[in-house]
């Protein structure tokens, strides 16, 4: 199965990868939940992501964003960042670009439900940020999402 294939190869590269002293940055192609269970805890310094925003992109196959509700989408991403801090060190950064929603015209407010939902979990949140611009919405009944959240937590 080709799945199954891909994380074979990846669990090779991870462990050549952790074995290395190289500082070159590991790509990796695969479900992120799965994927993150392959590492050790407390191996990893910085993860810097910017998942799929939720209702947002149309797959061919299954991924994050396609969830149901913006709840959904919320838990799958809580249960990855689990993961991500499982393998941080002590003195690593965890780096998020999230993006906000919108549900009936109104904001989701995503990426603070996502903040207030890590720092419940005792993740420390160290610092909130926007970046710009975003591409413009074509709707004239709401304003465009014109910012994305930048969320880093130590």
């Amino acid at each position: 199965m080709v799945v199954e294939s891909e994380l074979l190869q990846n669990i090779g590269k991870v462990k050549n990868y952790l074995a290395s002293s190289d500082y070159i940055p590991l790509f990796l192609q695969a479900d992120t939940y799965t994927l993150l269970k392959l590492f050790p805890e407390n191996s990893i310094d910085c993860v810097i992501t910017s998942p799929a925003y939720w209702g947002q992109r149309a797959y061919v196959n299954r991924g994050i964003g396609l969830e149901s509700t913006w709840s959904d989408y919320i838990n799958n991403l809580l249960a990855i960042f689990c993961e991500i801090k499982r393998i941080l060190k002590p003195s690593g950064s965890f780096w998020l670009n999230i993006g906000d929603s919108y549900q009936r015209k109104s904001l989701v407010g995503i990426p603070w439900r996502i903040a207030l939902a890590m720092t419940d979990k005792q993740k420390p949140l160290n610092h909130i940020g926007f970046t710009y611009p975003q591409f413009p919405q074509l709707q004239l009944d709401i304003f465009p999402l014109s910012t994305a959240v930048v969320i880093f937590l130590i």
